[in-house]
């Protein structure tokens, strides 16, 4: 765990999730994704507003994409990759969630069909909201385990680290988020004895 982390909070409304409201970069990657749909579009959108489209290198382009990684090497400060998610949602994957950790990077992901963009949200494990109550709920962004950043972050400003997962983690046989990776200098208490900052865990079914 880290203290007194400078922290970039970033924007959080319920209906659209974004950081780059009125962004000349982000509008010229929408058009360039719906140019590429039903293929996945990938891109850089660099500081000063500045968009450079990546070829996307996959092989299986209509469900993933693959950049040059030479593409990134010496990327800016403020650098975002952002690539669409065609016919899908902004919900990153587990492979959004692990990119976005290796590279560093913020991660955008733009939702579309074959008509129009229908949503658009930037992330990354270095981003956190003040906005602990009425927040939507986006699984790897807007989960419960990003609520337990959020409010170590604001409320003790303790940087708990970010962890891929995929959704529905919870129905893997003998797989728990939160015994497989709490590790970060948490430890079991008496009930009797939870403080303010406490972290009670439990399974609804």
């Amino acid at each position: 765990m880290v203290k007194n982390f400078q922290i970039a909070w970033r924007a959080l409304a319920t209906d659209t999730l974004y950081l780059l409201r009125g962004s000349r970069a982000l509008n010229l990657f929408k058009a360039y994704a719906l140019e590429q749909y039903p293929k996945e579009a990938v891109g850089l959108i660099l500081p000063a507003d500045h968009f450079m489209p990546c070829p996307n290198l996959s092989t299986t382009p209509e469900e993933s994409f693959c950049i040059d990684p030479t593409q990134l090497i010496d990327t800016p400060s403020g650098t975002i990759l952002i690539h669409s998610h065609p016919d899908g949602t902004v919900e990153p994957s587990l492979a959004d969630m692990v990119g976005q950790r290796d590279t560093g990077l913020l991660w955008g992901i733009v939702a579309l069909n074959q008509h129009a963009i229908t949503d658009t949200i930037v992330f990354g494990e270095q981003l956190f909201t003040q906005q602990l109550l009425e927040r939507p709920f986006l699984h790897g962004i807007f989960d419960c385990y990003s609520l337990i950043r959020d409010f170590y972050a604001v409320e003790n400003e303790i940087i708990l680290p970010d962890f891929p997962r995929q959704r529905s983690w919870w129905e893997i046989e003998k797989y728990n988020l939160y015994e497989r990776y709490f590790t970060e200098g948490l430890c079991c208490i008496a009930q009797k004895v939870i403080n303010s900052g406490g972290l009670p865990t439990l399974l609804l079914h």
